[in-house]
């Protein structure tokens, strides 16, 4: 459930071919030369091998290959209309563009996480919980993002008056279900109302979903002025080239390090607080590391003085 999500992400948030290159390239090496690690470190670096794949294919999509470095320096010319070819979406030209992706992508896994919750409820044979509480929330939010859609001219009327009747549907059944653990008819009929107020909840975990812009921009954006830094160095007279081939491969590198961290965090993160939060809830014991055990020893109390 997680593992396509999390690779589609990472390519989003680092997006450069070039910097996927050298994650498949770097963890395969690992991989090879120290075949008798143990079996989370290798589970680990596949990981990074597989996002660097992913990474490399998002670049390719969007025409990032470290950086600009195709187009800023004269000496790649002759690959600019391959590495044209495959381009459907440049982030740094069409930045809202990217981010209408990355928002729709949000709304897919959190509608994807709440059909898993209700696949669980039902195999749990809780059918209230199914169809009042998840299913209650699933067709109150499919129902405002039609009714939406259509109020911004992206559906026809029909669709923003389905959108719309759908919507107050859910809204009844969230209002007449969620309070049903209560007692007495006025306090089931405040958590109910109260109940329609996670709807901002479910916008904010929407809106986190910007970062995957945020951090495409962001890495495209050192790439380019890595090149450009390199371009000027370059002028200088004969240590130039000097300058600017320390600037492009420190630079990079640093980049690489740098962004590969981030895309990791932040994709990790989409996974466990957004995604998961819609159908796992933890269980166990409460953790309390600040106790007594008192089995075999007497404590005695001294006064302070």
């Amino acid at each position: 459930l997680m593992a396509p999500f999390f690779f589609v992400f990472f390519g989003m948030c680092l997006g450069d071919a070039g910097y996927g290159l050298i994650m498949i390239g770097l963890f395969a090496w690992f991989l090879k030369k120290y075949r008798k690690m143990p079996r989370s470190f290798s589970e680990f670096f596949k990981l990074f091998v597989l996002s660097g794949v992913a990474t490399v294919i998002v670049g390719t999509l969007t025409g990032s290959w470290f950086g600009d470095m195709v187009d800023a320096f004269a000496i790649f010319s002759f690959l600019r209309p391959l590495k044209n070819l495959p381009v459907i979406l440049n982030p740094m030209d069409d930045p809202m563009v990217f981010l209408a992706l990355s928002l729709a992508l949000g709304v897919f896994q959190l509608l994807f996480g709440l059909g898993v919750a209700f696949y669980d409820a039902l195999r749990r044979k809780d059918y209230m919980g199914a169809y009042a509480d998840v299913g209650g929330w699933l067709v109150f939010l499919i129902g405002l993002l039609v009714w939406g859609m259509g109020l911004a001219g992206y559906m026809s009327v029909a669709w923003e008056a389905f959108g719309k009747t759908v919507a107050i549907f859910g809204a009844i059944v969230l209002l007449a279900t969620q309070g049903r653990e209560k007692t007495g008819f006025i306090s089931k009929a405040i958590s109910g109302v109260l109940s329609l107020y996670d709807a901002t909840s479910y916008l904010g975990d929407v809106l986190s979903y910007s970062r995957l812009l945020a951090l495409g921009l962001a890495t495209s954006a050192v790439g380019v002025i890595i090149n450009m830094l390199a371009g000027l160095a370059g002028d200088i007279p004969f240590v130039g080239w000097i300058l600017a081939l320390l600037l492009i491969i420190g630079g990079h590198v640093f980049s690489v390090a740098v962004n590969v961290l981030g895309a990791f965090v932040h994709s990790l993160r989409l996974q466990y607080v957004e995604f998961f939060s819609k159908f796992y809830s933890g269980g166990g014991r409460v953790f309390s590391p600040l106790s007594y055990n008192t089995s075999y020893v007497s404590i005695k109390r001294e006064p302070v003085e």
